[in-house]
């Protein structure tokens, strides 16, 4: 699968919401969205949209992260 970034790191927290109707209008559904372990403002924006926790697991880098389904 691959992976597309829509915002930069520092202002993801803020824009998740608006990606998911971009998302839609290319007919992406479901998404899987990540966010890393410590960063309660973003998973709080993917549950408030629709996320559904699915696991943790390691990125590239080994740090862990929280795997979203979130559908459109």
């Amino acid at each position: 699968m691959e992976e597309l970034k829509l915002v930069r790191p520092s202002i993801e927290h803020k824009r998740q919401a608006m990606a998911l109707p971009i998302m839609k209008g290319y007919g992406i559904d479901p998404i899987i969205i990540t966010c890393a372990k410590d960063n309660i403002g973003s998973a709080k924006t993917i549950l408030r949209n629709g996320g559904i926790y699915i696991k943790d697991a390691a990125d590239e880098g080994g740090e862990t992260v929280e795997i979203y389904h979130v559908p459109v």
